[in-house]
């Protein structure tokens, strides 16, 4: 009685058991390894039928006609596997793709879990999920980055090469294989970066047209090292005559992304624009000299008049001759300062070393005469030595003081303060390195007469004056020129004002120029 008992429990527990199989959106499996090696499986549930398009019989007879489904590689390397994660005991966790045998493409996934038994035998208890759904969603996600990533690089209007950490290149897009048609061997992707430096070499796309061809070895010494450098920007002439704007950068993985732009139409423009400075130029120098000239006559023959013949000129007369040379001065001075705002690029010098402290002393000398007239003084603060062109900052710094001393208070001695602070870490403006990223921020102080805030701006426009010249001479063109100064070393200058009160301007100027040459 107690093993009819136990007989139909067993029956019941293989029914329930065969009753979750089939519930199981898979296929459930049991599979043994013997220490001979010998495989098969000895329970596999209907889903077989349905996932891999073979009966559950069958495969319990002949294993092959499950592995049937899978290809060539998965066949040739289960046995290897199954034998090795069942001496290590280790899960069976393996993505597969199958041909039903209704030649239907799916994708499989294989759980199992290993338990040794006392002969040595492996027992796999496990199940085979249809990952069909989810594999082909991951797959057309793939491929609607793959496309596009291929439209966004395809419609740059650069050209791109990206080389992964072995430097072996991955990516290269049309518009780069356009700027180098003669490198279309080595813009596959593997093909290392040496390869395509030597090609470079040896196709002489690394040398403008007319240089002389420098020691082969030696510049691809050159590009390699460049290359392996880090991040970097430059220029370079072809052979066809195109100018590309080269811009590497190494990417967090140790991988690089070159940039090529062709910028040859802006490198004509800056051309042009160049011919036409120098053009507009010698129409200054040449029209500045036509103009002054009868200015210097006027004002010498109107001289002659006043001194010769003054005892015989009308009081009106005389007045209507002081104003004839009043005003061709005025005209020589405006066309002096005129010049010197166009000369503020078109005859700048380079970027040197520079100690302001040094060009502020040239500066009070020079207006000596204006100082001691005011009885004004100039007190000194700290000044720093940075990267700028030491005419234009004598320039600059003469134009501000002048104006404190010009614009200062009748009852009141013109006080200018000049100093300068570092803003990028260093204690003092003295002890500043020039380094990139570090600002000076040089300062001009005055107890002078002020403005009203409402014509910050306008102060800065060339011919604008807030007083009349019977008050205050001028031209009205000294802070236009300030300004433009401060905008040819990458820098700017704003102004702060109360009436009454006093000014004062902040020069903030780049302590190192990003290149050090002329403008």
């Amino acid at each position: 009685a107690e093993q009819i008992y136990w007989a139909k429990a067993m029956r019941s527990a293989d029914l329930r058991f065969a009753a979750l199989a089939q519930s199981i959106p898979g296929v459930v499996y049991q599979r043994t390894v013997k220490p001979d090696g010998q495989i098969r499986y000895t329970y596999i549930s209907d889903g077989a039928k349905d996932l891999f398009g073979v009966p559950p019989e069958e495969i319990l007879t002949d294993p092959n006609a499950l592995f049937d489904c899978h290809g060539a590689q998965y066949r040739e390397t289960f046995r290897h596997r199954l034998l090795t994660a069942s001496r290590n005991l280790s899960m069976w966790d393996v993505e597969a793709t199958i041909v039903t045998r209704s030649g239907e493409r799916k994708f499989t996934h294989a759980i199992a879990r290993p338990h040794l038994e006392s002969d040595g035998t492996v027992v796999w208890n496990g199940v085979i999920l249809d990952a069909t759904r989810i594999k082909e969603a991951e797959l057309e996600a793939a491929a609607t980055e793959a496309r596009t990533r291929e439209a966004i690089l395809e419609n740059m209007s650069q050209g791109l090469v990206l080389y992964d950490k072995d430097d072996k290149l991955v990516v290269c897009n049309s518009h780069f294989r356009k700027l180098y048609p003669e490198l279309q061997a080595v813009t596959q992707p593997g093909t290392p970066y040496e390869a395509f430096a030597r090609a470079m070499i040896d196709r002489g796309l690394d040398i403008a047209a007319g240089d002389t061809d420098p020691d082969p070895a030696a510049r691809f010494d050159e590009l390699m090292d460049l290359h392996r450098g880090g991040d970097f920007v430059l220029e370079r002439p072809l052979r066809n005559g195109r100018w590309v704007l080269i811009n590497e950068h190494r990417t967090s993985d140790g991988g690089a992304v070159i940039m090529n732009t062709d910028v040859t139409d802006l490198k004509e423009r800056e051309a042009a624009l160049q011919r036409s400075n120098e053009e507009l130029q010698n129409f200054a120098s040449i029209a500045s000299h036509d103009l002054q000239e009868p200015l210097r006559k006027i004002d010498a023959f109107g001289d002659r008049l006043q001194r010769k013949c003054s005892s015989e000129l009308s009081e009106e007369a005389v007045m209507c001759l002081d104003r004839i040379r009043s005003s061709a001065r005025r005209m020589r001075d405006l066309i002096e300062d005129l010049l010197t705002y166009s000369r503020v690029t078109s005859k700048a010098q380079p970027f040197e070393m520079c100690d302001l402290r040094n060009v502020l002393s040239e500066v009070i000398s020079d207006l000596h005469v204006p100082i001691k007239e005011t009885g004004g003084e100039v007190r000194v603060g700290e000044l720093p030595v940075l990267q700028a062109d030491a005419t234009q900052m004598r320039q600059l710094l003469q134009n501000l003081i002048g104006n404190a001393l010009k614009f200062h208070r009748k009852d009141t001695t013109p006080m200018v303060a000049v100093s300068a602070r570092v803003v990028g870490g260093a204690a003092s403006a003295r002890q500043a390195s020039v380094r990139s990223g570090e600002m000076c921020e040089l300062t001009v102080s005055d107890n002078g007469i002020g403005f009203e805030m409402k014509y910050a701006e306008r102060i800065f426009g060339i011919f604008q004056r807030l007083h009349g010249r019977s008050e205050y001479e001028g031209t009205g063109i000294g802070l236009a020129t300030c300004r433009k100064i401060a905008e040819r070393h990458g820098g700017k200058i704003a102004v702060a004002s109360e009436p009454g009160q006093g000014t004062t301007f902040t020069v903030t100027l780049p302590m190192a120029q990003a290149v050090l040459e002329a403008a």
